[in-house]
């Protein structure tokens, strides 16, 4: 991807990240947090370059919604489950306009877009350093020969 493309993808980035965390405080303040119980644990071997590093555990479970019940929803990776298991409930917040998808704060996806957006415009200073190298240099200004 070159520099150009980067950096708008991460400005795009950055604003959805600024803007959903005032979207998940407005949810959670307005009755969209909910308990789901736990139905299912699904563990995960996760790895680093050296090889496997650690656990993790993907929950799925049920919630309530405006009477709707929603069924074995992804509720989230953690990496500590001692806390939780089949039967246990855990708080999340869900999307007013689509209650069967739950919502995050964005914080996180905010740092994405500034460090996408940074990382294209080093990219883009050097594409340009690139073109202006093949250019090659510049003819001389007032060049006569002189006889």
């Amino acid at each position: 991807m070159n520099g150009k493309k980067l950096i708008l993808l991460g400005c795009a980035v950055f604003l959805v990240g600024c803007i959903q965390p005032s979207r998940y405080e407005f949810a959670k303040e307005n009755g969209y947090e909910v308990e789901a119980t736990v139905m299912k644990v699904v563990q995960k071997e996760e790895y680093d370059s050296d090889g496997p590093s650690s656990d993790s555990y993907i929950l799925y479970g049920d919630y309530e919604v405006d009477g709707k019940t929603y069924k074995n929803v992804k509720l989230g990776k953690y990496y500590d489950t001692s806390n939780y298991g089949k039967g246990d409930t855990v708080k999340v917040v869900v999307d007013p306009k689509n209650p069967g998808k739950l919502m995050f704060e964005g914080g996180v996806v905010c740092v994405i877009g500034f460090l996408m957006t940074i990382v294209g415009i080093v990219k883009r200073v050097k594409e340009k350093k690139r073109e202006k190298a093949a250019d090659g240099p510049a003819p001389a200004e007032n060049s006569e020969v002189q006889g």
